[in-house]
């Protein structure tokens, strides 16, 4: 990125050693300038939360019943995972649905 900004290297030569398109170079050559040319500012940084996460407290249950016997199905699983679930867990699926 540093070639590329500093005009040794063009963007066309850029993506072709990169593997990217023109496009994505742009993209990436307009990032670098703008977090203060560092290799940081080119990671990706979600700015709004994700607002179909699964709680960690039901994942972990999630994997214990698959751990406990591999052959379940997703299908099996939903089936035995909202005895487990506590009030707010059981709450989050419902605002999930809407």
């Amino acid at each position: 990125m540093n070639l590329l900004t500093s005009g040794i290297i063009t963007e066309r030569q850029a993506a072709k050693k990169l593997n990217l398109s023109i496009r994505q170079i742009h993209r990436l050559k307009r990032r670098f300038i703008i977090g203060g040319r560092t290799i940081e500012s080119l990671l990706f940084h979600r700015v709004h939360p994700q607002i179909n996460k699964v709680p960690e407290s039901i994942a972990e249950k999630v994997i214990i019943l698959k751990k406990q016997r591999p052959h379940r199905s997703c299908q099996h699983i939903s089936e035995l995972l909202p005895p487990l679930l506590s009030k707010g867990e059981k709450q989050w699926f419902i605002d999930m649905k809407r």
